[in-house]
């Protein structure tokens, strides 16, 4: 349950430096607010999550102001992600298209089609899932039609997504580079082992090792930069909007990172 208690509209400031490079934090609302986060994502410029008690939120990420959507009904939400226009959720195996304003939802596909997705992500139409066998699957969001990638992509972290190609990060640190229209891949020469959250702005990636430090990457020439001191160790989630990272904080709190 969300504490209702005045909203801090005052910006709280972090400034790092390193390698050439300036960070600052400003966190977004209160300290903590977002405690009991169990998914999360940006849609349409806003962030939506949802807790342990079942509620969605929807923050306006300009001054950290939220409202709750709908019913207490989103519980068992294991991902939410932003897709051909929609918000959608990963719920037991199943995909739901959820109307952002009412909280009003409706299945998308068959029960249970995505029953064993071990991680997600989308990108226009598309969402890109991968199952624990080590499959890569694009799902049409309008349709629900699938299709499955050649290859195996058992170990991996997390999947980043922009037009025309993916990128899979595996614990070991390997990225590699995915060619949606056909499934050839390609590993790209630099690495970020044991990343702890992963984002992207169209094909410049940004990863957090598990010591904090974040990485640039270019994820069509495959260099690496890290920017500024590592201090994103309690990192729970990271997303891109704008110019800026938002990052999601172990504890609850909320960051906006400018990073371009």
């Amino acid at each position: 349950m969300r504490n209702l208690g005045i909203l801090v509209l005052g910006l709280v400031l972090f400034t790092v430096s390193g390698y050439g490079q300036n960070l600052t934090k400003v966190r977004i609302g209160n300290a903590a607010e977002w405690a009991g986060t169990i998914a999360i994502v940006i849609h349409q410029g806003a962030l939506f999550t949802v807790e342990q008690d079942g509620v969605l939120y929807r923050t306006d990420l300009s001054n950290g102001r939220w409202r709750a959507i709908g019913k207490p009904e989103f519980g068992g939400t294991d991902y939410l992600f932003s897709a051909a226009n929609r918000l959608i959720s990963l719920e037991g195996g199943s995909l739901y298209n959820i109307n952002p304003e009412t909280g009003a939802w409706q299945m998308l596909g068959g029960p249970g089609e995505w029953a064993n997705t071990e991680t997600v992500n989308s990108f226009g139409t598309n969402i890109y899932t991968i199952e624990s066998d080590g499959t890569l699957y694009e799902t049409n969001a309008t349709t629900g039609r699938y299709r499955a990638f050649p290859g195996n992509y058992k170990g991996t972290l997390g999947i980043l997504a922009a037009e025309g190609l993916l990128w899979t990060v595996e614990a070991g640190g390997n990225i590699w580079r995915v060619k949606t229209s056909d499934g050839s891949w390609e590993l790209l020469p630099v690495s970020v082992p044991n990343s702890i959250a992963r984002t992207n702005n169209g094909r410049i990636l940004y990863l957090i090792d598990e010591a904090g430090a974040l990485h640039r990457l270019d994820g069509q020439a495959g260099t690496k930069q890290v920017l500024g001191s590592p201090i994103f160790g309690n990192t729970a989630w990271m997303g891109f909007l704008g110019q800026d990272l938002i990052i999601l904080e172990k504890d609850g709190s909320l960051y906006r990172v400018r990073v371009n």
